[in-house]
């Protein structure tokens, strides 16, 4: 990215003395962070829509999301600038949208910005007609030209002045950008085959190992974000007690049920040392900038916290690896302690940035450090285990990262290493001390159902693991809440709720899948021995069942099978997508899957277990070709042991 340009607006985080904008009633933080620009923001509605139409003005699209550090700069150096925000008004209906809000407006402009630039991210720039056909993308622009990256104001009067005047040229793009869209969602999900598990599962086993990391593991290359659903993949691999159906060679099983083994523990081991995991407070952030996980992208998500964190501890038990086991600890206590809601709810994500500045809120200066450490054992101490250096390995400040272990540092100090864990402690705690006195980053404090589905299950998980009621309780405090406030009474389901009060969107798709995951989790936690098998384990049974029936009536395909993101009530855009790969969250469908197959080992009724393979069957011949993009949805078959091992033997690619 390009250095960001000071903006017209003064110092950065200082409220701007500006009325506010139509954004002032949004519930959504990320919206409310441009209530004071002065551009006429609208957020998605029907108004806006029929003012594009009515003034017959293109639609500037603006997408992003509280915690994005790149958004802030778009809005200091763009938003905030009236002269620029003065060609905006003049020529476009401005809409600005939360990703989280609406995940369905992001997923369809994102595949358009790709289609469009061959790349994405966020902020999200998009210009559409006033039929919402897309005819020009970006993320990022700066407010002057740059070097291979032209300014805003010059993009902005370009498209303006073409709308105008080669309006038929601009027509025949956005109507070619909207077909590769339906074009695309058509080919990728809608892709039907026969079930091989055993096929796929080695030839996605394969795909992960040509792209390995081997030295600090994770994928190849930078940046590098932690592959969540992949780990799962590999543990349920390697809880399977028969290892060898899954082999591409099963006289070579045992070589590689090791290197998957080596796979999970190397990216365990280097995620949990690195930067990107806080080594003061725990939690994980979004995503590392280099190869070896030390500097960090600073914002937190509750997703990736919520997924990492029961692999953590489930691997850390199947590992005998106590450092693996208090990270994901240390990661469940951050958010229970610090990210969690009166109501017992959990927030979305903690911004990047403090003072206008990323990941200010973390780094270490060598006054800083000073000032923690009482004498020179101290700054050694500092300097072998967290990597400490006066110069500093990020822009001249430290980022933490555990490069030493205390068995390595106490000969080099000719100490015992109980006194080296014990002193590290101490200085740990003073410099988180220290460090809580600074400006922290904001908390975007929306609840979203399907998110709070995903650490419900992490709770529910870890409690069962690790023998330990106090997630069991987290999880069923946040259930009840959620049941609470997100359901209306009626039962439709509501996606996001901000201070106990939901606002009037309809669930998606990974709203019911999700939170359906987690309240099974909790009825399975509850059922186990480990918490002596408590009765209310068939209550939350009962929901579970509810909410797949509702999820099956709401968003089920009985055409061509598997589930659409968006239910009727959604406002239909220029496709339905199914979601099936994994990103950054899983595959809605895929959990939709597992729970489905899980259920159907619960309750006699067929229709679970023919739903869910109809969903894998109609989105097979996608997997037969990328298998290595559904680690969540291979992971399902894994698990299913019932029809695994009734309907698989030993034979390579065998048909389920």
């Amino acid at each position: 990215m390009t250095e960001s340009v000071p903006s017209e607006s003064g110092s950065p985080g200082e409220p701007p003395a500006r009325p506010a904008n139509r954004l002032a009633a949004s519930r959504s933080p990320y919206l409310l962070q441009h209530a004071h620009n002065p551009v006429d923001w609208w957020p998605w509605c029907d108004e806006a829509l029929e003012s594009a139409r009515r003034l017959d003005k293109p639609i500037f699209l603006s997408v992003g999301y509280s915690a994005c550090h790149w958004c802030h700069v778009m809005e200091r150096e763009i938003f905030e600038n009236t002269s620029i925000a003065a060609l905006m008004n003049r020529n476009f209906i401005n809409i600005k949208v939360d990703r989280e809000e609406h995940p369905d407006i992001d997923e369809i402009y994102m595949l358009a910005t790709q289609l469009l630039t061959g790349s994405g991210g966020w902020p999200m720039s998009v210009w559409l007609t006033p039929d919402l056909e897309p005819f020009y993308a970006g993320t990022y622009f700066p407010p002057v030209d740059m070097p291979g990256r032209p300014g805003f104001p010059r993009v902005l009067r370009a498209l303006a002045e073409a709308y105008q005047s080669r309006r038929n040229e601009i027509a025949q793009q956005a109507r070619r950008v909207a077909a590769d869209i339906i074009e695309h969602v058509r080919q990728t999900h809608l892709s039907p085959g026969r079930m091989a598990a055993a096929a796929w599962i080695a030839t996605a086993l394969r795909h992960d190992s040509n792209r390995f990391d081997g030295e600090w593991g994770g994928f190849r290359g930078a940046p590098k974000f932690p592959p969540h659903q992949t780990l799962l993949f590999w543990l349920f691999l390697l809880e399977y007690p028969d290892f060898d159906s899954w082999a591409a060679d099963p006289c070579d099983a045992e070589n590689q049920k090791k290197q998957t083994r080596q796979m999970l523990a190397v990216t365990l081991e280097r995620m949990a040392r690195g930067g990107i995991f806080d080594q003061l407070a725990g939690g994980f952030s979004r995503y590392s900038t280099d190869t070896h996980w030390l500097v960090p992208h600073f914002e937190k998500m509750l997703y990736d916290n919520a997924q990492l964190a029961p692999i953590y501890i489930r691997a850390g038990r199947l590992f005998s690896n106590d450092f693996w086991t208090r990270a994901g600890r240390r990661t469940l206590d951050f958010w229970l302690e610090s990210m969690t809601s009166a109501a017992g709810l959990f927030y979305s994500s903690l911004d990047a940035d403090s003072e206008g500045r990323e990941g200010k809120f973390y780094v270490w200066s060598a006054d800083e450090i000073d000032r923690v450490c009482d004498n020179d054992l101290d700054r050694t101490l500092l300097t072998l285990y967290f990597g400490y250096s006066p110069q500093g390995n990020h822009d001249g400040t430290n980022v933490l990262s555990i490069v030493q272990d205390a068995e390595h540092i106490a000969p080099r100090l000719n100490l015992e290493p109980r006194a080296v864990v014990a002193r590290i402690q101490v200085l740990s705690n003073r410099m988180l001390a220290m460090r809580n006195q600074r400006l922290a980053p904001a908390v975007d404090e929306k609840i979203l159902a399907g998110w709070n589905g995903l650490m419900i299950s992490a709770l529910a998980q870890s409690a069962t693991a690790l023998g330990d009621p106090k997630y069991l309780q987290a999880a069923i405090k946040a259930s009840e809440a959620l049941f609470s406030i997100h359901r209306d009474p009626h039962g439709v389901w509501l996606h996001i709720s901000r201070d106990a009060t939901p606002a009037a969107t309809a669930a998606y798709l990974e709203d019911y899948a999700f939170v359906l995951q987690g309240v099974l989790d909790l009825a399975e936690a509850l059922a186990s021995a480990v918490f002596e098998k408590s009765a209310a384990a068939r209550h939350w049974l009962t929901e579970a069942r509810d909410l797949a029936d509702g999820m099956i009536a709401v968003f089920h395909d009985p055409v061509d099978g598997g589930f659409f993101a968006t239910g009727a009530s959604h406002r239909r855009l220029l496709a339905r997508f199914k979601p099936t790969t994994d990103n950054a969250i899983p595959s809605s469908n895929a959990v939709a899957v597992r729970s489905l197959l899980r259920l159907a080992r619960k309750y006699p009724e067929k229709k679970y277990r023919r739903l869910a393979l109809e969903t894998v069957e109609s989105c097979a011949g996608m997997i037969e070709r990328y298998p290595a993009m559904y680690p969540t949805l291979l992971a399902a078959l894994v698990e299913d042991r019932g029809l695994i091992e009734k309907n698989l033997g030993k034979t390579t690619g065998q048909p389920i």
